[in-house]
């Protein structure tokens, strides 16, 4: 994991978790957030 921060130079990571199962469908929850949000 260290590794590959220093590789591409990334000073910041999140870990983000939740209770819906599947990647799928979280990435689909997120983006569905994203595009409600106005200032977006």
């Amino acid at each position: 994991m260290l590794s590959i921060l220093r590789r591409y130079s990334w000073h910041k990571f999140a870990i983000v978790t939740s209770q819906i199962g599947g990647h799928d469908d979280f990435v689909r929850a997120i983006r569905d957030q994203i595009l409600t949000i106005v200032d977006f």
